[in-house]
């Protein structure tokens, strides 16, 4: 019996995600070098792997194996970001040039924080100097390898600070969750920007999911590295607005028509999708499909926004030795759905996902803190241990409850 409900209950869920998919290939994203034909049988191939029913082909580059040096790109693979607004020029009515191609396609506005200052008061003043004082030694994530997503390691941030420039050791703190010390939410208007990206409800949503734990509805993440590191290309539901604050950044883009030539393949739960190959080096005998891609780069200064809508491929280059950033990231669901359903469809159907959502909620975590957990290389087999005992206890909890009348 038990085997015969653990069958209808698998075959119920393979009946949903089939039926999901089967709606996903209405509008998933054709390559506009490829016929139809490859392009359906790219993402038949690629759905298995990416829900760990069939053998994974693609993961992350070994750079420290590789050591290839960065490259330019052949200009015909990456194009200048054509909307490119200067927000400086008072003259410009910058959101009706935005909205000429927002949100089909990535923006950057020039001088955005300092022209509508209202919105982002003294945002620039959080540079590295704010930093050390804002956190200290409170322990931060910190990235031990550009390439690999389960390297994250908790370290106080005054020792990440010291030790960021020094190009023998490869460390990048990406993603600092905001904290009552830090409180960058205080300088931007969450309203106003959600509004202008016309995703209002997505802010309610994302905000929702940073309930509870540490973060309590924070959803600013700070960015802070040096040139020598940099963040592989990768695309996720988030529609995002990221605020050059100190040095500069190289950012490059591709659509998600794009996604065939990039060899992509899940993080941890498909919470994102990363390119399978070092796009700033890429190594083109291994990745010769590389060579029909086509995209974008943009170079970003303080005072700088970038746009980007979710499911759109992003990597970026970090050009100064200190650089600072701050990224605003409205989870998007249908809007990803309609640029790339495939994808979406594997990280919101992902059981393994939602098995951690209800754990990270049953454990007093938002689900924000929850996935980001899975990003250590040393606390991340501990969480999930918790996530497990903490099932175990409600279940037992649920078995030992009195049955009420009526029952037998």
């Amino acid at each position: 019996m038990a085997t015969s409900k653990s069958g209808i209950s698998l075959n119920r869920a393979l009946a949903i995600f089939a039926a999901a998919l089967f709606l996903a290939f209405s509008s998933f994203p054709c390559a506009e070098e490829g016929s139809l034909v490859s392009d359906v049988l790219f993402w038949i191939g690629l759905v298995p792997q990416l829900m760990n029913v069939a053998p994974t082909e693609n993961s992350y580059p070994d750079y420290q194996r590789d050591r290839r040096e960065p490259v330019p790109l052949d200009k015909k693979q990456l194009s200048l970001l054509a909307a490119d607004i200067d927000a400086g020029n008072k003259d410009i009515d910058w959101r009706a040039e935005m909205y000429k191609v927002w949100p089909s396609q990535p923006v950057v506005v020039r001088h955005l924080v300092q022209r509508e200052s209202e919105h982002f008061p003294e945002l620039l003043e959080v540079n590295t100097d704010f930093l050390r004082t804002a956190l200290n030694d409170t322990e931060v994530s910190v990235f031990t390898h550009m390439t690999k997503d389960k390297s994250a390691i908790s370290m106080p941030y005054s020792e990440y600070d010291a030790k960021m420039t020094n190009k023998s050791e490869k460390l990048y703190a990406r993603a600092i969750p905001d904290t009552e010390s830090l409180d960058v939410s205080s300088h931007i208007d969450h309203e106003w920007l959600a509004n202008v990206m016309g995703v209002p409800w997505a802010r309610s949503f994302t905000q929702m999911l940073a309930q509870g734990g540490t973060l309590k509805g924070r959803l600013p993440l700070t960015f802070v590295g040096s040139n020598h590191v940099w963040s592989q290309v990768h695309c996720d539901i988030g529609s995002s607005a990221f605020f050059m604050l100190q040095g500069r950044k190289r950012w490059v883009l591709f659509p998600p028509s794009q996604s065939r030539y990039l060899y992509p393949y899940g993080q941890r739960r498909n919470v994102a999708f990363n390119a399978g190959l070092n796009v700033f080096a890429p190594d083109t005998d291994a990745h010769p499909e590389f060579a029909k891609a086509r995209g974008y780069e943009v170079i970003l200064n303080p005072g700088d926004v970038l746009f980007f809508p979710s499911m759109w491929w992003h990597g970026v280059q970090n050009l100064d030795e200190r650089t600072v950033g701050v990224d605003m990231a409205f989870l998007n669901p249908w809007g990803s759905w309609t640029r790339n359903s495939i994808l979406t469809a594997c990280s919101v159907l992902n059981p393994l996902a939602w098995k951690d959502v209800v754990g990270g909620l049953l454990s007093g975590r938002s689900v924000r803190e929850t996935f980001f957990d899975g990003y250590h290389k040393k606390t991340s087999k501990a969480s999930e241990l918790l996530v497990a005992h903490t099932l175990f206890v409600c279940k037992r909890k649920a078995i030992a409850r009195p049955l009420g009348k009526g029952h037998s």
